[in-house]
């Protein structure tokens, strides 16, 4: 069974009602399915979020747009070989396909795309210094920057909220390893 097979078949069963903890007893109780149902938020959280989650798309797909409209000018004037056209759309693809993945609610997306809009605002902000000429450039940094700030609180808030089984590195948990998922269900009420 593949992972996709895995996210279809626990969003069912979290959709019929069943619990987390049977889902993972049924579907062989593995670190990657472990995962998976620890990525999944509940649909009565999805929908409280629905709209916060619209935001977060549409600043993830911001940011892959003015990457490439940024990358573009920059790629046609400097005369590059075609060959390094992939690199230069890395960032843009990587945004375009996170904002897919947030929009179907996948857990493991949110914090990954929180890091890369903090890799940005990074990025932005070392440009900071050349920009403080007029006013002008200024609030075009501004009007730049601040969306992408949002974003990044946006993404972490809604990876602690959908996803609060979820760590870094997989399902979260407790001291004596067993998933906190398991018999923790009142954690997100």
């Amino acid at each position: 069974m593949n992972n996709n097979e895995i996210v279809v078949l626990v969003e069912s069963k979290l959709l019929e009602g069943v619990t987390r903890e049977d889902i993972f007893r049924e579907l062989g109780g593995t670190d990657d399915v472990a995962r998976v149902i620890a990525s999944t938020p509940d649909f009565q959280l999805r929908q409280k979020y629905a709209k916060l989650n619209w935001i977060l798309v549409a600043i993830v797909t911001y940011l892959g747009l003015l990457k490439f409209v940024l990358y573009l000018p920059e790629f046609i004037n400097t005369h590059f070989s075609l060959y390094f056209l992939p690199v230069l759309l890395m960032i843009p693809s990587a945004a375009i396909y996170f904002a897919l993945q947030i929009r179907k609610f996948r857990g493991g997306c949110y914090g990954i795309s929180g890091l890369l809009l903090v890799a940005v605002i990074v990025k932005n902000i070392r440009t900071l210094d050349s920009l403080m000429i007029d006013v002008k450039s200024f609030m075009i940094w501004l009007v730049i920057l601040i969306p992408l700030i949002a974003g990044c609180i946006i993404a972490f808030f809604l990876k602690m909220k959908l996803c609060p089984y979820l760590g870094w590195l997989g399902a979260k948990t407790d001291s004596a390893g067993k998933y906190k998922f398991i018999n923790n269900e009142s954690l997100l009420n």
